[in-house]
């Protein structure tokens, strides 16, 4: 946690910056959860808070997406 005066700031990602990070839009969310889009985007904009259990999840798919990599004898 950041504590700047009298604020605090969680320093934990939000369910956007992990679907960023996945490669995943609000609706592919919805899909693989088997929920309403307009949920997942509510989750994404702010406008709901997302179940931490959730983001965290997400944080874990994020993971494992970066941990694989590129495929083998891929350039860029």
């Amino acid at each position: 946690m950041i504590t700047v005066d009298k604020l605090k700031f969680i320093d934990t990602p939000t369910p956007i910056q992990e679907l960023l990070r996945v490669g995943w839009s609000p609706h592919e969310l919805a899909r693989r959860l088997g929920i309403n889009a307009r949920t997942a985007e509510r989750w994404c904009s702010g406008a709901l808070v997302a179940p931490p259990h959730v983001v965290a999840w997400l944080g874990k798919v994020g993971d494992a997406v970066d941990g694989v990599g590129m495929p083998e004898g891929w350039e860029r």
